[in-house]
């Protein structure tokens, strides 16, 4: 088992966001965490990474027990994580960022280290951006940088919050690609979406989230097979 949440319960302010939440991801595995607005897909993913507090429960990466370590310590542990807002230093070029992101493989990672000319072959359309800075190129462009950043650190499971929101289908089908490629070389993925196309594209289960709870789980497939596919997201 890569990931395991048990009743993870978190707040911001008075409000309580997650309520006792649950969810499980194998190694090697992409899952995604579908819900509307508001449902706390993001705190889920920020809870995890040590930066929303957790009020209760456990989160367990590759056995051991994270849920009080800062965000720094389980990142050098192999957990990556792209935010929405996707983080770049836009001052920055496109190389810039991904040397910023480079670390040491954490400890027993197997895979081959990644490289920017790795990462290139990967993301072709930042091949020829190399010196452009990350605050001048496509908003595409800075979604896949911010993915090719996190890789640097040579993550076994990254954490994608609504990594298809705002894009062209066309580079929505390539982040699609990307992160079926990032499955081939082992990483886990838990991504939040709303987008049921993508991550039927690319997740082999979902979890639904309302009120910060989860709701509903199973294979993608089955979402797909009923006339109410759609609710969670109304």
């Amino acid at each position: 088992m890569m990931l395991r949440v048990e009743n993870l319960t978190a707040t911001l302010g008075r409000a309580g966001i997650l309520r006792g939440l649950d969810l499980e991801v194998n190694a090697g595995e992409v899952v995604a965490l579908l819900g509307r607005n508001g449902a706390g897909k993001s705190t889920t993913l920020r809870t995890i990474m040590g930066l929303t507090a957790n009020r209760a429960g456990r989160v367990l990466f590759q056995g051991r027990d994270i849920s009080r370590l800062p965000t720094h310590r389980i990142a050098r542990l192999g957990m990556g994580y792209v935010p929405e807002d996707r983080r770049l230093f836009s001052s920055l070029s496109v190389r810039e960022n991904l040397e910023a992101g480079r670390r040491e493989p954490p400890p027993g990672y197997r895979g081959e280290a990644w490289t920017p000319e790795r990462l290139f072959e990967l993301f072709p359309n930042l091949a020829g951006l190399g010196a452009r800075r990350a605050g001048k190129i496509s908003g595409g462009e800075q979604q896949m940088l911010a993915i090719a950043r996190t890789l640097m650190g040579n993550p076994v499971m990254m954490l994608l919050d609504e990594p298809s929101e705002g894009l062209a289908p066309l580079i929505v089908e390539q982040m699609a690609r990307v992160i079926r490629a990032m499955q081939s070389a082992g990483v886990a993925v838990l991504l939040c979406e709303q987008n049921l196309r993508f991550a039927r594209a690319v997740a082999s289960r979902a979890y639904v989230i309302q009120q910060g709870l989860i709701s509903r789980q199973g294979e993608v497939e089955s979402f797909f097979n009923e006339n109410s596919a759609n609710d969670f997201l109304t």
